[in-house]
């Protein structure tokens, strides 16, 4: 009888053990997912960036370069049609500028027209393509500008 006694405690110990392994291994599995989850979240809302453009002559926005300096550029995905439509793209956190198409198709543009320089907060922008306004004192040809 001392031995089945033996047999009981030892089949005891060895449950709790493995309910206590599997315990860790449940809070392990939640801590990871919380820290992914929240690594996630902090990499990504710091990155997006996104607003709206206009072909000020009225030509339909046909694509959106983002020329992200550092980092990895590419088309902005694009909401709304017409000479007005929103945009967005990861930035990755990092300056960039924008080149807009303006006319044409999403592959022969019209003309296109481009942000001045990088910056973290070209959000809505007026694109100028072809135009020349104000006469040799302001002269405003294929840019974009902060609307």
């Amino acid at each position: 009888m001392v031995e089945k006694r033996e047999s009981n405690s030892d089949a005891r110990t060895a449950t709790r053990r493995t309910g206590t392994r599997r315990a860790a291994a449940i809070l392990t599995s939640i801590a990871m997912l919380t820290a992914g989850t929240l690594l996630v979240t902090t990499g990504t809302a710091g990155a997006s960036n996104g607003g709206s453009v206009m072909c000020v002559n009225q030509a339909p926005v046909v694509g959106v370069w983002v020329n992200v300096q550092g980092g990895r550029s590419g088309w902005a995905g694009r909401s709304g049609s017409g000479f007005q439509q929103g945009w967005s793209y990861n930035t990755q956190g990092r300056p960039y500028s924008l080149t807009v198409g303006c006319g044409g198709s999403p592959a022969r543009w019209a003309s296109s027209s481009s942000t001045t320089s990088y910056s973290r907060d070209w959000t809505h922008i007026m694109c100028y393509p072809g135009w020349v306004y104000g006469g040799a004192s302001l002269a405003i040809h294929d840019r974009c500008f902060k609307g």
